[in-house]
């Protein structure tokens, strides 16, 4: 009797355990508004959508369209967003510094070899007349960025400059939203772009830019983390458990992806619904690595903060555990 008694009391604290786990049956959808920038490397999030696991996990998910993922920081900070599908940038760093408490927890989309979807993208016509052989170059030439101040587009120009000996200061820099850069690149208006997919392919498919690939000649891009998935400090600590199933669904979402190829009609045909984009444009693209576990390159972020202090961007650098919290992403 006693052995039976502890079966069941062992049978009903997993069945707690699992009820606690899961949204009530018939309970109303947790709402969870998520900011991204309409990018290819926005794919996890979108396959949970159109695939029904934010569904399961008793979420709805809405999203809302950024220019940079620094102008989603303080949306984050005045708790207008749970998610943000942004990036590394120095707002993030000085944020955390002046007591934000939002964090990093996954990945949503680096930079490896073969995976270059941030990229420089060259003006043909330039490269065809021999006017620009690399970039090298640029000196004294107007390149576009994504707007903001200690963006990731800066990074990666920054590292590439530095690789061919330009200095920062040596090109003149504007803030260009990634869709208005191929406009200014077809007109003839800038010398080369700083953008992610698929507007590089655009350009490349237009037949007005042409795509370097960094990571073949750049050491520091090699593991590159660009793009990542942040958490408000409120999302954290007064719905973890949502937290928790957000995560759950995006990360199916991830592994999605990696099985069935992020160029599959399936993935695809999702994608180009919520990316201003077409299907012959994403297949040109160069595609994100999107970790199917969901952990980001936690070194790569790191150098990010230490570029973005040495530039001045970031007047205090903060550790790297204030910066991340990856227990939502399972072992």
């Amino acid at each position: 009797m006693k052995a039976r008694r502890m079966v069941l009391a062992v049978a009903l604290a997993a069945a707690v355990v699992g009820a606690q786990g899961a949204p009530a049956h018939g309970a109303e959808p947790a709402l969870v508004k998520v900011g991204l920038l309409g990018l290819i490397s926005d794919a996890g999030v979108y396959v949970a959508m159109e695939k029904g696991y934010f569904q399961e996990e008793g979420i709805r998910a809405e999203v809302e369209r950024f220019g940079s993922g620094a102008k989603m920081v303080p949306a984050l900070v005045a708790g207008e967003l749970d998610v943000a599908g942004g990036t590394s940038a120095a707002g993030l760093f000085n944020a955390i510094a002046s007591g934000s408490d939002f964090k990093v927890v996954a990945d949503k989309g680096g930079v490896r070899a073969g995976h270059d979807f941030n990229m420089l993208v060259l003006r043909k016509d330039l490269l065809d007349s021999g006017a620009i052989r690399s970039p090298a170059d640029l000196r004294g030439r107007k390149v576009a960025h994504l707007p903001g101040q200690g963006v990731v587009s800066q990074y990666l120009l920054g590292r590439v400059l530095e690789q061919f000996g330009v200095p920062w200061n040596g090109v003149e820099r504007l803030d260009i939203a990634a869709p208005n850069q191929v406009a200014l690149m077809t007109n003839k208006q800038v010398d080369a772009v700083v953008t992610a997919e698929p507007f590089g392919a655009r350009l490349e498919r237009a037949g007005v830019g042409v795509r370097y690939a960094a990571t073949a000649e750049i050491k520091a891009l090699e593991r590159f983390q660009p793009a990542v998935i942040i958490y408000s400090g409120t999302f954290i600590a007064g719905r973890r458990d949502v937290a928790r199933r957000w995560m759950n669904a995006y990360v199916r979402g991830l592994r999605f992806v990696h099985d069935k190829g992020l160029k599959s009609d399936e993935v695809v045909a999702i994608i180009i619904k919520h990316v201003r984009s077409t299907a012959e444009d994403l297949r040109a693209s160069w595609p994100p690595y999107l970790a199917p576990d969901g952990r980001p390159d936690v070194a790569s972020i790191s150098a990010q903060q230490d570029w973005y202090a040495q530039m001045g961007m970031i007047q205090k650098k903060v550790p790297m555990d204030q910066v991340l919290d990856l227990s939502f992403l399972r072992p």
